[in-house]
């Protein structure tokens, strides 16, 4: 499978530009401030293009289920999310998801 490396991606109400970071290997996302627009970074350093969609696709999925409410912080530390949702909510995740990888495949 080949990835097509967008420049920008609308999720939500949200207009994410794509960062496709040569520097690392790993994923993170963020919806912006006043200093900083909304963006999506994949690291892409030596990594396989399996990997690089797995980074992909989780950052999607996460953004998602920020979007829906789903994701909520853990209280054991910082980055331990819990997510939680019914199967309705699960099968809107699911379409919103599916909308956003087509746009990274030829």
């Amino acid at each position: 499978m080949k990835i097509k490396r967008i420049k920008e991606i609308l999720i939500g109400s949200t207009k994410f530009k794509m960062k496709w970071d040569k520097s690392c290997c790993s994923g993170a996302f963020s919806f912006g401030d006043d200093k900083e627009k909304a963006f999506i970074a994949i690291g892409v350093k030596g990594i396989n293009e399996e990997y690089e969609f797995d980074v992909l696709l989780h950052e999607l999925s996460e953004i998602i289920h920020v979007v829906c409410h789903h994701r909520y912080q853990g209280t054991d530390c910082e980055d331990n999310y819990q997510f939680i949702m019914d199967h309705r909510a699960h099968t809107i995740h699911s379409t919103l998801l599916s909308a956003a990888i087509m746009k990274f495949i030829y």
